[in-house]
């Protein structure tokens, strides 16, 4: 079957056909930047999680060495364990 448009149509039709391929693509953008919003809050997560490593690696090394009191590194050691997630 072959659709005919008068030619009065045809800019209306292309205006149409161009409205919503700009719409299609601005989804796409603001999908593609909710997803790269997402890896770069996975990335600051990944970043957190070591600093506390290393913060609790740091806090044994000085209660090890004799810095820190017992109840200073227990408190100090919940602490850090607790916004550890899992």
């Amino acid at each position: 079957m072959i659709i005919i448009i008068p030619a009065q149509a045809i800019p209306v039709t292309a205006a149409l056909v161009l409205g919503v391929i700009i719409a299609n693509l601005a989804f796409l953008a603001v999908e593609a930047t909710a997803a790269e919003l997402e890896v770069h809050l996975a990335q600051d997560d990944v970043c957190v999680v070591r600093e506390e490593r290393e913060a609790l690696r740091v806090v044994r090394v000085r209660y090890a060495r004799g810095e820190l009191a017992l109840d200073e590194y227990q408190r100090l050691t919940f602490e850090l364990a607790a916004a550890q997630p899992g």
